[in-house]
């Protein structure tokens, strides 16, 4: 028996793409699984799915129409009776719902979502993929440590996305089209992203990496420092006491995505910074005068 596409959209037969678009996303956001733990949302979430599936796309759609209408006019049954049959036997495939983070997401956030996956993995199976584009873009430390809302153009398409936060350097992300993200439902984009250089950090592989230079007694006293991260926050980074220069200092999970679950680390390598003998006024001078004749160390080649 054919299923009534229209009645589980909500929509009439006479309802126009955007309306049926519409009916979708509203649908979609509602029955999400990852959304919505109620027992039966998976299965209605396929059934959304499908039925927009059909609907969305014209020769679909002018199919199911011709085996609704004979469906519910038996006295008239065509051929038409077994154009949309592999529909029907699709109906039991698999759907593969891939997390996200959503929460702090305002809603029309978590919709473009649906089809991403953190680690670029499958979105939602939602139909056979017939076309695969692929991009390259490169964005800012920045974009990708606070998982900006970014729009990409391929192949004429204006594509919204949102990356997931603190993505890896290099990272390929699959979305799989939904007829609200700029991709057809049988449209798949295999984007990679490339992190640009920058200014303070440098990248290796999940770590961000950064210099801080610090005097003489913060390395002999200790202290802290503040860190600014990519996101423009600030923490404060502790010196111990009798720091060196070429140690590095950890903030553990403050780097890029390792994983789904896990994150690498910001290193501050420690620079002890020698003032120029010019910027150093009178009682400085005098100072480091008596440190010199009170500290015993005598400079010596180091031995391997």
């Amino acid at each position: 028996m054919v299923k009534d596409y229209y009645k589980i959209l909500g929509v009439n037969r006479e309802a126009s793409s955007k309306e049926v678009k519409k009916a979708y996303q509203q649908l979609a956001k509602k029955w999400h699984p990852d959304v919505n733990k109620a027992t039966e949302a998976e299965s209605k979430f396929k059934e959304i799915a499908e039925a927009y599936e059909t609907l969305s796309h014209t020769s679909k759609k002018e199919q199911y129409d011709q085996q609704l209408y004979a469906q519910e006019n038996p006295a008239r049954r065509t051929r038409a009776n077994t154009a949309y049959s592999t529909r029907e036997n699709n109906a039991g495939r698999a759907y593969n719902f891939d997390s996200f983070d959503n929460a702090g997401f305002p809603d029309e956030d978590l919709f473009d979502m649906f089809f991403n996956s953190r680690t670029g993995g499958q979105g939602m199976g939602m139909g056979n993929i017939t076309q695969t584009l692929r991009a390259n873009l490169d964005i800012t430390l920045e974009q990708a440590y606070r998982g900006d809302r970014i729009s990409v153009r391929v192949s004429g398409k204006s594509i919204q996305l949102k990356l997931p936060v603190r993505i890896k350097n290099n990272s390929t992300l699959k979305i799989r089209g939904n007829g609200s993200n700029g991709l057809d439902p049988n449209e798949e984009l295999l984007i990679s992203f490339h992190i640009v250089h920058h200014s303070m950090y440098t990248i290796e592989k999940s770590n961000l990496v950064a210099v801080a230079q610090i005097a003489p007694w913060q390395a002999i006293f200790g202290g802290d420092i503040p860190v600014r991260l990519p996101d423009q926050s600030t923490v404060r980074l502790k010196i111990p006491a009798g720091t060196q220069t070429g140690h590095t200092l950890r903030l553990s999970g403050k780097g890029l995505s390792k994983d789904k679950h896990n994150y690498g680390d910001v290193l501050i390598r420690i620079e002890m910074i020698i003032p120029e003998i010019n910027d150093i006024d009178e009682q400085e001078r005098k100072l480091y005068r008596q440190l010199a004749e009170f500290n015993p160390f005598q400079p010596q080649i180091k031995n391997n």
